[in-house]
């Protein structure tokens, strides 16, 4: 009996072997089956996946697709991708395939297409979006492709009415509006300073290599640089993120040159773009860094400083989930890196709001008669896939805002606006910023000044009042920290701030200095060299910065060749910059470079239309006067006086 029970025990074990080889053959045979029907599928769009990682970088220099139509459209999910890969996914994910097996299997066919810059960066970079992107589809199995691919990429698909119809509430009684009264020339004024899109790299070794066609180089793997000429320079590098040296040197020059400065304003961005090296820990770091060094050079000071988020502050870049999801994608961690440095001089229960939500709004120490209201923009950000989830009105903050500007109103309050991304700004979603810019149209009267980053480059925005061709705000999109190719720079404005009850805080000039790389690296006392590339008063011959004023510079830039290229070298950082390429005699290289200004809303692109236009057409003839360049001929004179009086009429029809 001893000897049949073996021979049956042995009959069970062989059995079972055989059943769970036979099993662990099929599943690896269907695990090569999907994996190459994946690698299928991505084939056709490896291109667009390509500029995919270099898209959520967000630089330029080293992108090596940064040429092809830069002022296009923002494509972070590209329509046919996004239309042709969310059905797949689906169809994968109805399979009951773990998350680890679809990371898996998503990584091999990076390598295997080579989708990212470099193949080591495609298991963590893949890791940390598979992770979302599954929770959302398990999470929400009946989500609307279309509102998704729509959303993401406006005009890619038509969105269900009901997430683009949705309106916030406003107090529709508005005042009427009056002439902006400037202050008398002698008066003192008060500094405004904005830092922007620092991009701090505590990695950054002076004297590593700065090519490695990553988003950022110079750090010890990248290795030794081919010879002396392309080693990382001790306050920066063109290729690279800004190192410890460039910040504080930056940050300096500020305390000495404007220590009496009333205001910072630090918009976002303060981490470096290799973002597959994001995590707590690693973004904690470098927040708390760029904040708390502000911080301790200003200490000796008076001045308030207003933090906020931008879109790689996440530790997964650009991704702020609903309050659904905080549970398993909490960001609590982030604000309170940002805000902890400053968080005894602005309100408990402000502090606690940005906790939340990351937006906030102050009185004051300087005038309690002036307000400064702080925006999480990346809210309305199309490179946030979890927009789609949840697009009305995120986290109540437009309302929120209109809210808060309402009371501002009844108080007799002046407001400074701040935020990250530009509502102008092709980033983001359009029902967003047309619901923003009712907001700007309503309390136009008392908005004194916008300010935000993001871009890198430097610009000026203009809104229009609704439905008119009037002028009624500026944004200042001022320029990076982070050089990409170009100077690390900060801005100054001067505000109408220091006649108390008087004070209309209008912001009369703009002020822009950069840290001069290469003057600042060749520099044999191994000490930074800063350069003032901007004066608006006496660059762009202006008088003030009220919208009409800027309004009217943009205006005649279209035919002073001088003057736009005065705004061409400021607008790079400065014309000893690599990305400096004058427009020259070329109108179609202008009209790409002044028309968008004119968008404030990117839901109504009318008047950059117009702009463009006007700046293809338009005939310029040669005048005489030195340093003159071109001016409008007689045609184009009489063109612009319709222009104004469609101006006047919008602006007398909509009071009366």
């Amino acid at each position: 009996m001893n000897i049949i029970r073996k021979l049956l025990y042995t009959c069970v074990f062989l059995f079972i072997a055989f059943a769970c080889s036979s099993n662990a053959a099929e599943k690896e045979q269907d695990f090569s089956a999907l994996q190459e029907r994946v690698i299928k599928f991505i084939q056709p769009y490896r291109t667009h996946i390509q500029k995919w990682f270099w898209r959520v970088s967000g630089v330029t220099y080293n992108n090596p697709f940064a040429s092809e139509n830069p002022s296009s459209l923002a494509t972070f999910v590209d329509c046919e991708v996004c239309t042709q890969a969310l059905p797949f996914l689906k169809e994968i994910l109805q399979t009951g395939i773990p998350e680890e097996l679809l990371i898996q299997l998503i990584t091999v066919a990076c390598i295997a297409l080579d989708l990212a810059p470099a193949r080591r960066i495609c298991q963590p970079t893949v890791e940390k979006y598979a992770k979302p992107a599954t929770y959302i589809f398990r999470d929400k199995p009946d989500l609307n492709f279309d509102d998704f691919c729509g959303i993401l990429n406006p005009g890619c698909t038509p969105v269900s009415e009901h997430l683009t119809s949705w309106k916030i509430r406003l107090n529709n009684e508005k005042p009427l509006i009056k002439p902006r009264p400037l202050p008398p020339p002698s008066v003192a004024l008060s500094k405004i300073i904005h830092f922007t899109d620092i991009h701090l790299d505590l990695h950054y070794t002076p004297g590593k290599n700065t090519v490695c066609d990553l988003p950022a180089c110079c750090r010890v793997e990248n290795g030794e640089p081919a010879n002396e000429t392309l080693g990382a320079k001790t306050f920066g590098s063109l290729g690279c993120a800004l190192p410890t040296a460039g910040l504080e040197a930056m940050y300096q020059h500020a305390r000495d040159t404007h220590h009496d400065a009333r205001f910072i304003f630090l918009t976002g961005d303060y981490i470096h773009s290799n973002v597959w090296e994001y995590g707590q820990e690693e973004n904690r770091m470098h927040l708390e860094h760029v904040s708390q060094l502000l911080k301790d050079t200003f200490q000796d000071t008076s001045v308030e400083i207003y933090p906020l988020i931008g879109n790689h502050e996440p530790d997964i870049c650009n991704l702020y989930p609903p309050e659904s999801a905080w549970g398993n994608f909490s960001l609590t961690w982030m604000y309170d890196a940002v805000i902890r440095p400053y968080e005894d001089s602005i309100p408990v229960n402000q502090v606690n709001l940005f906790r939340k939500y990351g937006y906030y709004s102050v009185q004051s120490k300087a005038d309690r008669n002036l307000r400064i209201v702080v925006l999480n923009t990346n809210l309305c950000y199309i490179d946030n896939f979890w927009l789609p989830t949840a697009p009305i009105d995120p986290f109540n903050q437009l309302q929120w805002f209109a809210d808060t500007m309402d009371l501002a109103e009844r108080f007799g309050q002046k407001v400074f606006i701040i935020g990250h991304i530009s509502p102008g700004s092709y980033d983001c979603w359009p029902t967003w910023s047309h619901q923003f810019n009712r907001v700007i149209s309503r309390y136009e009267a008392i908005i004194k000044g916008q300010w935000y980053g993001h871009e890198h480059d430097q610009n000026y925005k203009i809104t229009f009042a609704e439905g008119t061709n009037r002028p009624i705000s500026v944004s200042y999109v001022d320029g990076s920290g982070l050089p990409d190719g170009m100077n690390p720079a900060y801005n100054v404005f001067y505000a109408d701030g220091e006649r108390g009850n008087e004070s209309t805080w209008e912001i009369v000039n703009h002020e822009t200095w950069i840290l001069n790389l290469t003057a600042s690296n060749d520099n044999p006392k191994n000490e930074p060299v800063f350069s003032q590339i901007l004066d608006a008063q006496t660059h762009y011959k202006v008088s003030s910065m009220v919208p009409e004023e800027v309004h009217d510079f943009i205006k005649r830039m279209v035919c002073d060749d001088e003057l736009f290229l005065a705004y061409q070298k400021v607008n790079i950082k400065g014309d000893d910059s690599p990305r400096f390429k004058p427009c020259g005699n070329d109108v179609a290289c202008k009209s790409v470079a002044l028309r968008n200004l004119f968008v404030a809303n990117t839901a109504d692109v009318s008047h950059r239309d117009e702009l463009g236009r006007m700046i293809l057409s338009v005939d310029c003839s040669e005048t005489e006067g030195e340093g003159k360049g071109h001016s409008l001929a007689p045609s184009s004179i009489i063109g612009w006086t319709l222009s104004l009086i469609t101006v006047l009429v919008g602006y007398y029809g909509e009071r009366y």
